[in-house]
């Protein structure tokens, strides 16, 4: 079972200076200044309290937002401790960390690892050191890597978060990169496609014309593919595209790019589509027959959940005159089945 997350947002707490593209307050719907361990604790309440918990799931806090082994020692400590007392209670299962890849070393790793953390998300944001470069990233390829196999040694779980379309990205360039990963298997990918928001570098650079944003189309595409080739190789890809945050902030302090609220879905609906389409292709579909496909909870909800129009369009690209979809609850995600009918 996944574990429960509850997150601790420590905006932009640790990082030695601004990316062109971030502004963590606005993303993350905190702003959060100084440590104070009652705040924390009431979100820690609230997230055990919550309906969306499943019964004997297990539950991790974690540390995002920032560049939580960039901290001062002191401070990294005193919230490893706090959050270690609540697995010592028995209340949680464990704690994650998210940081950047040239903030990590073995004796950090092994220390985040005996206060609790089983879990380290890796800021890569991209695998082209051009890419890196002009996001004022300021580190490379070569410590995305190193320190990627530093975590997997320690025996701790590995993520990698990535943001397709960043200054100086293509799809031509951010697909053949994914190669790197596919070799050294990182446990679990997140995709956010690069979003322009107000009071940032990127914006002024959108707004002068230096920089064009992924368009909608063009990020589905780019992640379908990029989930294609990260699943085919086990990794799993556990998010795709940012979520707004409740209140104004997000979607107000948003210019550009190519944010969806169901964006996930709609990756996932896409692959979908081309999965029936490619399987209708064998069929040898009569001029007069219809086709009726019986899928699982999630993959009928991936073709109907956008208005369905995922499904008007397979219609249309399949050229057949009826097409059902019928919800077949016993079958398994990623299991489907597609028959001609009279």
């Amino acid at each position: 079972m996944k574990p429960f997350i509850i997150p601790i947002f420590l905006p932009q707490w640790g990082c030695p200076q601004q990316c062109v593209y971030c502004r963590q307050e606005t993303i993350t719907g905190e702003r959060r200044s100084r440590l104070e361990t009652k705040e924390l604790a009431r979100v820690v309440e609230q997230g055990l309290a919550s309906k969306r918990r499943k019964k004997n799931q297990p539950v991790e806090i974690a540390f995002y937002g920032g560049n939580f082994t960039g901290l001062p020692l002191e401070t990294q400590q005193r919230l490893l401790d706090w959050g270690s007392a609540y697995i010592g209670r028995g209340r949680i299962t464990a704690l994650r960390v998210s940081t950047r890849p040239d903030a990590v070393t073995d004796d950090i790793l092994a220390r985040l690892k005996r206060s609790g953390v089983e879990t380290v998300e890796l800021g890569f944001q991209a695998l082209d050191d051009r890419v890196l470069e002009r996001s004022l990233r300021g580190h490379r390829v070569r410590d995305n890597l190193q320190a990627l196999k530093l975590v997997k040694e320690q025996g701790l779980t590995a993520g990698v978060q990535l943001m397709p379309g960043l200054p100086g990205d293509r799809p031509e360039r951010f697909l053949p990169s994914l190669s790197l990963l596919q070799r050294r298997a990182p446990d679990f990918v997140r995709l956010y496609p690069a979003l322009v928001f107000k009071q940032t570098r990127l914006a002024a650079w959108y707004l002068e014309g230096a920089y064009r944003p992924l368009g909608l189309a063009e990020a589905l595409q780019v992640c379908a593919r990029a989930v294609t080739l990260l699943e085919s190789s086990g990794i799993r890809v556990l998010r795709l595209g940012l979520q707004a945050t409740p209140g104004p902030d997000f979607l107000g302090n948003l210019i550009a790019g190519p944010f969806h609220p169901a964006f996930g879905d709609l990756v996932r609906g896409l692959l979908f589509r081309e999965k029936i389409a490619a399987a209708a292709g064998g069929l040898k579909i009569r001029p007069d027959a219809g086709l009726e496909i019986r899928a699982g909870d999630r993959e009928t909800g991936y073709l109907t959940g956008n208005g369905g129009l995922n499904l008007e369009r397979l219609k249309v690209e399949l050229g057949c005159p009826t097409l059902t979809l019928i919800r077949v609850p016993h079958l398994k995600p990623g299991e489907w089945e597609i028959m001609q009918v009279p």
